[in-house]
């Protein structure tokens, strides 16, 4: 099928440099749309990077929180310090008073 490039207003065909003004006003129009696709790119890898950031920042935060959760008193371990404390100083006092 051969199809000619026809004025919007009708039938007629374009001229030659009707027809390379349009395709030169095509071509700048695409040429834009590129750079703002372009500006999108950047704009998805700065996101990207901050979001991989995230994760590591995330995952070094789980391994602290386990560090954490490994290595800390609970109140049950601390009620049992302050029991052993409190007999060691009530025979302290015993024998402070057997004297």
């Amino acid at each position: 099928m051969n199809k000619q490039a026809t004025k919007k207003d009708g039938n007629e065909p374009l001229t030659r440099k009707e027809f390379n003004e349009t395709r030169k006003e095509f071509n700048e129009r695409l040429d834009t749309v590129d750079d703002k696709f372009k500006n999108i790119d950047t704009r998805f890898d700065k996101i990207e990077l901050a979001l991989q950031n995230q994760a590591k920042a995330i995952l070094r935060n789980s391994d602290d929180i386990n560090v954490v959760k490994e290595t800390m008193a609970t109140k049950d371990d601390i009620q049992k310090i302050i029991t052993a404390i409190d007999s060691f100083a009530q025979k302290s006092q015993d024998l402070d008073a057997k004297r």
